[in-house]
């Protein structure tokens, strides 16, 4: 009995799951105003981005040249001078894991909005050397 009401309720749930291709038209939709929202998006999370990118920039320099300071004054010490060849080290591990993570956000960016379909996608080093003015002024189509 258990068994019939288990397999009732898979084929209810099945039954409720089947969703079929449907072809709808509304007058009155302007079907570009999903695409400017997204359009919006893209850019503001690109200038986010790059906003902190700069940052990131800034913390990474000055963390090396404070590295850089302790390794010359290190001298004879092989701590010190260790101590700051694993900070130098550890600002690179940084730096990678920032543009990896950047990566990530730009790929989920891409697919959150439109399945990864029709929109320009957020490549962070291009978003450093040219701005955000390429994803800021496209029309997504």
């Amino acid at each position: 009995m258990d068994y019939i009401t288990r397999f009732r309720a898979l084929m209810f749930g099945a039954f409720l799951s089947m969703t079929g291709l449907v072809y709808a038209q509304a007058s009155g939709v302007d079907p570009g105003a999903a695409s400017h929202f997204y359009n919006a998006m893209a850019c503001i999370i690109c200038q986010i981005m790059q906003f902190l990118y700069y940052i990131v920039a800034i913390i990474a320099t000055l963390m090396v040249i404070v590295a850089g300071i302790k390794w010359i004054t290190s001298s004879d010490d092989p701590e010190a001078r260790n101590s700051a060849k694993s900070q130098v080290f550890n600002v690179v591990i940084g730096l990678i894991v920032v543009l990896l993570a950047a990566f990530l956000v730009s790929f989920i960016v891409v697919h959150a909005f439109l399945g990864g379909q029709g929109m320009v996608i957020l490549d962070p080093v291009k978003m450093v050397i040219d701005g955000c003015d390429a994803i800021c002024t496209t029309t997504i189509t």
